[in-house]
């Protein structure tokens, strides 16, 4: 009896084990991998369905054999669990693209998602032009946007510039500390600082300033509506109302969201508390702009969606050659020390 509960056991663990393809080399990790990471939601159910269905026989076979096997309340439960076959209960038990992006980095999931919102915020406001309107006019008085002079609001924003600077500048002096004393300095692997740094230089520093350039938006407290000379034009609509510093798409809305890259430093059982501190933060220094009359809504949004749409794909990229990088600058400093 105790061979045959050993052979079931060892097709059970096999079946928990077993990779999705042979073109995925990584390490199994045991139960994590019924549930498959990193592939399409369609060959996840797939996958997860056949795997419930092959978990469930070994556990009927176990239990037929050998009833020592599972006799205690805890594989009761997970029998019920295994056994149910149902996606809508199985996959309760299965990892969230957001419990995903903050154990183990975004996925193709969470990336999808976010575009999804992305094109769909473009679309009402693009369908709806007057809503960035309507939300200014909330804010102004007049011809004027008296908030724009709110000592706190200011000192909100000049607060969130000395930070992102002080932010840059460590991530630069991060990564010489960690080329002289790379074991002493292992909690900020150069992956994760390279991460930041073009998260912002490809973010804030190109692909927005490129947009304000090329789109010619004007800002709200520019339209003839509150006292300018400009005239509004819809999102995405190349204007050449303004010539620079234009208002589409946010800068500092942008580099607001782009700060979110740190959380990448952050041990992975403290990311979820130290996000949702975070993005209210992040969130209300990009609308301060546009209760200034610097930006609409729509250049907030959009900004934030661009770059949330860039972390993603630049973590995907760099995470692929983590250990590469931080082995290219731990050599180069050993070259220094020679």
């Amino acid at each position: 009896m105790s061979g045959s509960s050993s052979t079931i056991r060892t097709r059970l663990f096999s079946i928990l084990r077993s990779p999705i393809s042979r073109d995925n080399h990584r390490k199994p990790q045991f139960a994590s991998d019924l549930w498959p990471r990193n592939h399409p939601p369609a060959i996840c159910q797939q996958t997860f369905s056949r795997r419930l269905q092959a978990v469930a026989v070994a556990f009927d076979k176990a239990r037929m054999h050998s009833p020592s096997f599972l006799d205690n309340e805890q594989s009761d439960r997970a029998v019920s669990i295994f056994k149910a076959g149902s996606m809508q209960d199985a996959a309760s038990h299965a990892p969230s693209p957001s419990d995903r992006i903050l154990q183990d980095g975004p996925s193709t999931v969470w990336a999808n998602q976010v575009l999804t919102i992305l094109l769909l915020s473009s679309f009402i406001f693009i369908l709806f032009p007057a809503f960035d309107l309507a939300v200014s006019r909330f804010f102004a008085r007049g011809h004027a946007f008296p908030l724009s002079d709110h000592s706190l609001l200011l000192a909100i924003r000049d607060c969130h510039r000395r930070a992102t600077i002080y932010l840059l500048s460590s991530m630069v002096g991060f990564t010489f500390l960690y080329a002289i004393h790379p074991h002493r300095f292992r909690h900020l692997p150069p992956h994760k600082i390279l991460f930041v740094l073009l998260t912002f230089l490809l973010g804030p520093f190109l692909t927005v300033q490129a947009l304000k350039n090329f789109i010619g938006r004007a800002r709200p407290r520019s339209l003839i509506e509150f006292g300018g000379s400009a005239e509004f034009t819809p999102l995405w609509q190349v204007a050449g109302q303004c010539n620079r510093n234009c208002s589409f798409p946010s800068g500092e809305a942008a580099t607001a969201a782009a700060s979110l890259a740190v959380i990448v430093f952050v041990p992975k059982k403290w990311r979820r508390s130290a996000l949702t501190m975070m993005l209210p933060v992040a969130c209300f220094t990009a609308f301060n702009r546009v209760m200034f009359g610097a930006h609409f809504l729509s250049d907030v949004v959009i900004a934030w969606g661009l770059m949330l749409c860039l972390m993603i794909w630049l973590w995907q990229r760099i995470a692929a050659y983590a250990k590469r990088i931080d082995a290219a600058v731990a050599n180069l400093g050993r070259k220094f020390h020679r």
